[in-house]
């Protein structure tokens, strides 16, 4: 496997474990000492098809599946961080987000013109 990809494969895994623990939280999950004030199940839903998208590009290796995850999460970050709504812990995940989606969009830039199963 080139070197970009497992690299890669690791930000969409945390990208996408980051992404699901929002969207639990958006459903009114307390995680650990974590939870949402004002959860709101609508983002959970959106937020809930983005860590799926990204968890199966990590899992998969395809590259348009991780560049759909990548479109998606880049949506899915501006609209939550332009709500009013999204407050406090919320408002901190997405800021948390935004270093995660430049980091991703670095890797699948770097691994343009490769296939995910060569070396």
């Amino acid at each position: 496997m080139r070197t970009a990809w497992p690299a890669l494969r690791l930000i969409l895994l945390v990208d996408g474990l980051v992404f699901l623990a929002a969207a639990l939280m958006n459903f009114g999950v307390h995680l650990l000492v974590f939870s949402f004030a004002a959860p709101i199940w609508q983002a959970g839903t959106g937020e809930a098809v983005i860590a799926a998208v990204l968890l199966a590009a990590a899992f998969s290796a395809r590259r348009g599946v991780a560049w759909t995850g990548f479109w998606l999460s880049a949506l899915g970050i501006a609209f939550g961080l332009s709500s009013r709504a999204v407050v406090g812990a919320a408002r901190s995940i997405h800021l948390l987000l935004v270093p995660l989606a430049a980091v991703l969009l670095g890797l699948l830039l770097a691994s343009r013109g490769h296939k995910a199963g060569r070396a």
